[in-house]
């Protein structure tokens, strides 16, 4: 178990489009070349520390902004699966304990915001927990609401939560998309995807105010924008390239992914605002003993129509990323040389 050290960083925007920059993105990357010759935005930092400056926690796989809040999904969890710390108090806090009980939770698969509704959603297989942010911060610890989705061989995927109408959108194992209405329990659209839930694993990143989402691919450079708005779902996909995978069934008749060799990561983790998409990216191959291909120095940024529009270089490297589009802040989480797990935050003003 580590201990994360809080930290802020102030920054000053560097020069644009320098030729160091240039040289930092990789032209052979067919998915790096599309932004050569777009903007490049260079993030430098200085350390400050926080009053409360400690807090437990082992990798954080996900990370949420809401309310003045980060929340942190803690994965190998410890006795909490969520951990989060409020930006103004500097309190930090604790979501759902590990076990069985009426309010636990062996497993947090993914966390999710509503900012419409001041809430934060926690899923664990079909079971969603519900909680009310506002709550949170006044020490409430228990949901507002736990309901199960009802509808066979469903996987929620990460980050599925659209804002505004409690509608999740989640993969099924027969390759759909679907929006399902969780305060009526059933299911309101189905979308036939041509669509390998092993191949093309990935999440979703909803946009805060339109029916618009975003599924983002982890061993492709892939995305893909749902849109929802009308009365049928359309998409769009951006493809740039694919790694070389294939399904094998076992004796057990469970189908795995066969990666083979040189499997690369492409998209870490990914944020957004109402006008941009915030992407993560790696491109490193994924090898065993080796940790590089979970962080990454380098933002690419999208519009919602899919137009490359700029890269943000960070000042190093990082593993998750959450937005405050009110304030321009950009907050991440890293490692440091020590193994520490570190908060920081960069200005995109």
């Amino acid at each position: 178990m580590k201990f994360i050290k809080i930290i802020v960083f102030s920054l000053s925007i560097l020069s644009c489009k320098s030729e160091d920059n240039k040289n930092n993105l990789n032209s052979s990357d067919n998915f790096e070349k599309i932004f050569v010759d777009l903007k490049i935005e260079s993030l430098k930092s200085d350390i400050i520390d926080f009053n409360q400056n400690s807090l437990v926690i082992g990798r954080i796989t996900d990370m949420k902004y809401i309310n003045n809040t980060l929340f942190m999904l803690d994965f190998p969890p410890s006795y909490n699966c969520i951990k989060g710390i409020n930006l103004e108090t500097k309190k930090t806090l604790s979501l759902i304990k590990l076990g069985r009980g009426p309010n636990e939770l062996n497993r947090v698969d993914a966390i999710s915001t509503d900012p419409f509704n001041d809430r934060l959603y926690a899923s664990s297989g079909k079971k969603i927990f519900v909680f009310n942010t506002p709550d949170i911060l006044k020490g409430v610890k228990e949901p507002e609401l736990i309901f199960e989705v009802d509808t066979p061989n469903l996987r929620i995927a990460q980050g599925v939560f659209c804002v505004g109408d409690n509608i999740i959108s989640a993969t099924t194992a027969k390759d759909r998309f679907l929006l399902y209405d969780f305060k009526n329990n059933k299911s309101k659209k189905r979308f036939d995807w041509n669509h390998s839930f092993l191949k093309e694993q990935g999440y979703f990143v909803s946009h805060p105010k339109k029916k618009l989402v975003a599924y983002i691919q982890v061993y492709n450079a892939n995305i893909t924008f749902v849109d929802y708005s009308g009365k049928e779902i359309t998409k769009k996909d951006f493809v740039w390239w694919k790694s070389n995978l294939s399904v094998k069934t076992t004796a057990n008749n469970v189908r795995k992914l066969n990666a083979g060799k040189n499997l690369r990561k492409s998209f870490i983790h990914s944020t957004c605002s109402s006008k941009y998409l915030y992407n993560l990216y790696t491109g490193k191959e994924m090898k065993r003993k080796s940790k590089d291909f979970r962080q990454s120095n380098k933002v690419f940024v999208f519009d919602w129509e899919g137009n490359p529009i700029k890269t943000i270089m960070l000042d190093r490297e990082v593993s998750s990323i959450a937005i405050d589009e009110d304030r321009e802040v950009l907050y991440a989480s890293s490692e440091n040389n020590d193994g520490e797990l570190e908060l920081i935050k960069f200005s995109l003003n």
